[in-house]
């Protein structure tokens, strides 16, 4: 004779519990070790060298149908195809570096109002210091 569970006690485990445990694999939920950490986006770049190489193929393509000498305006359809495909392939990395610069400043704006703050404190102490004389 020996004492039986509660029957609601049994099972404390909501059926949400086990959905999500199946969903959620082992060690992939992780919480960031400090929430003032910010990390920097990141901007996918495939789209940007997509571009690239179609600008390039452009110019490839240009220059492949058209028989020397070149006049004018494949030379200028080349240049500018080709100018617009540098300027493509380098624009994510621009892009990821100001937002890493944007992070960066705004980080020490944090910092300096936090050192104002405290000179601020350090005033107010002053103050009330050479008021009790």
């Amino acid at each position: 004779m020996g004492v039986e569970p509660h029957p609601v006690a049994r099972n404390t485990e909501r059926p949400s519990d086990k959905l999500f445990r199946r969903l959620t694999p082992i060690g992939s939920f992780k919480l960031p070790a400090h929430m003032t950490d910010r990390i920097v986006p990141k901007l996918a770049k495939w789209p940007f060298l997509l571009g690239d190489f179609s600008l390039l193929g452009l110019a490839i393509a240009i220059v492949y149908w058209n028989t020397p000498p070149f006049g004018p305006w494949q030379i200028f359809f080349c240049l500018i195809s080709t100018a617009a495909g540098a300027g493509l392939c380098v624009m994510p990395f621009l892009q990821e570096y100001r937002a890493a610069l944007r992070l960066a400043e705004s980080d020490e704006l944090a910092v300096t109002v936090g050192r104002i703050q405290n000179i601020e404190s350090v005033a107010n102490q002053i103050s009330a210091a050479t008021g009790q004389w």
